[in-house]
């Protein structure tokens, strides 16, 4: 699905940066796989397998939890909305299901589709300007809720050597893209609490949620893409090459 929004997530985390970050190895939940014809086969399963502990975070690496996951501020604009999200809690990541992975270690290539039953955003919001062509502005709280959501997130990434002497993941740069079946809206005290025509926004965007999920579900899968991108630098960067992938 084709990205409206340009999301700028000014979240309070865990100042990460794996670049900087002191050798550390493999964790006991996650099993190494070896360069081979089955290696992505390997990583599916042994993702599979450890995906449920690697969500609830783990301090060690500095990866958060994501049950749920707290964003202090998100922030979406285009040339006619303008949509803050604060004090914003995300419900749904911790059930996340890998569905497949592709590995290709010559092109330094990874693919990854995961599937999500069922995502929550819930927060106090600002917004201005227009959706699906009607005037919206107001603040307070809102419930974004979106079904059957499917991400496939990809990125490429370099190696690099430390002052360790070991190579290790650098520079990885994502991308995703998504398909969400289904969304529910509720965006409280629109149009300082005129509830008719609060209501009538709430009724055109759910009666149209696939075309509101158009200019909406951006929010929801860059939040899932920093979220992915956060754990993957907190592994990956911080633990040797050839320790995640074996010679």
């Amino acid at each position: 699905m084709r990205s409206i929004y340009g999301l700028l997530l000014v979240v309070c985390l865990l100042g990460i940066n794996g670049e900087k970050s002191k050798s550390k190895s493999l964790p006991s939940y996650i099993k190494a796989c070896s360069r081979s014809a089955d290696l992505s086969a390997c990583a599916l399963k042994h993702g599979t397998e450890s995906i449920q502990h690697i969500l609830k975070g783990d301090s060690n690496f500095k990866s958060p939890s994501l049950t749920p996951w707290f964003l202090e501020r998100v922030e979406a604009k285009t040339g006619g909305l303008e949509l803050t999200l604060t004090n914003a809690s995300v419900h749904g990541l911790e059930k996340t299901v890998l569905k497949n992975i592709k590995i290709d270690v010559d092109k330094k290539h990874v693919d990854l589709e995961v599937f999500m039953k069922t995502l929550r955003v819930d927060s106090q919001y600002k917004v201005n300007g227009q959706i699906l062509v009607l005037p919206i502005k107001g603040e307070g709280p809102s419930e974004f809720i979106f079904n059957d959501c499917t991400f496939d997130y990809s990125f490429d990434y370099e190696l690099t050597q430390k002052k360790d002497g070991k190579t290790y993941m650098a520079n990885i740069k994502p991308k995703t893209s998504f398909k969400i079946e289904n969304g529910h809206f509720q965006i409280d005290n629109l149009f300082d609490g005129n509830k008719a025509l609060g209501d009538n926004i709430n009724k055109v965007l759910n009666e149209n949620s696939q075309e509101a999920i158009g200019e909406l579900g951006q929010i929801i899968s860059d939040v899932v893409n920093l979220a992915a991108t956060t754990i993957i630098k907190s592994y990956l960067l911080s633990i040797p090459f050839d320790e995640i992938i074996l010679p």
